[in-house]
């Protein structure tokens, strides 16, 4: 899917999906090195509970050799104990997920979920859950871009939205409350 540079520090890749690959191959940093060294790629796995990291992004984010797996997560590391760019579960959560900068453009993100809704109708999806409002601060925005598109009849699938336990407390329960949205 669509990586974006909205950021002159990070270029953010979503969605990788290694289950689509031969022999079900994984992003390292190496690949992700050829894609920048001089800006911190960052890569979310489609299942939202890992990613991959280049040389720039690990070392932005402070994650060596050193660096101790968190608690309930860990840092894959090469032979040698190197770091290898992915990251899962807690790793990627607190490594990287909450020390991320969140989307800030608006109509970038309205126009990312408008490719998106556009892409399931093409496959016949008529209804989605995102089970990840909120997840590294995107709470606000994320609603913001739904509403819009539901304001403007552009949502045309039923869209239920599952908020982050970090993003409950950005919004009232009326803003959040109603089972869903979209036609």
């Amino acid at each position: 899917h669509e990586a974006t540079a909205d950021s002159s520090e990070y270029i953010v890749g979503y969605c990788f999906d290694d289950t689509y690959t031969p022999a079900l191959r994984r992003l390292d940093q190496n690949d992700l090195d050829r894609v920048s060294t001089e800006k911190a790629v960052v890569v979310h796995h489609m299942s939202a509970h890992l990613g991959y990291l280049n040389s720039r992004a690990l070392e932005r984010f402070g994650i060596t050799k050193t660096t101790e797996d968190p608690e309930g997560g860990w840092i894959e590391r090469d032979e040698s104990g190197n770091p290898t760019g992915k990251l899962d579960e807690m790793a990627w959560f607190l490594l990287v997920g909450e020390k991320m900068p969140p989307p800030t453009d608006p109509a970038r993100v309205q126009s990312l979920l408008k490719k998106a809704v556009k892409a399931f109708n093409e496959y016949g999806i008529v209804a989605v859950h995102d089970a990840a409002v909120g997840i590294a601060g995107t709470g606000e925005i994320t609603v913001s871009a739904y509403q819009a598109l539901e304001k403007n009849r552009e949502l045309n699938i039923r869209a239920f939205l599952s908020m982050m336990v970090q993003s409950s407390t950005d919004f009232t329960a009326e803003e959040i409350d109603g089972g869903g949205m979209g036609e």
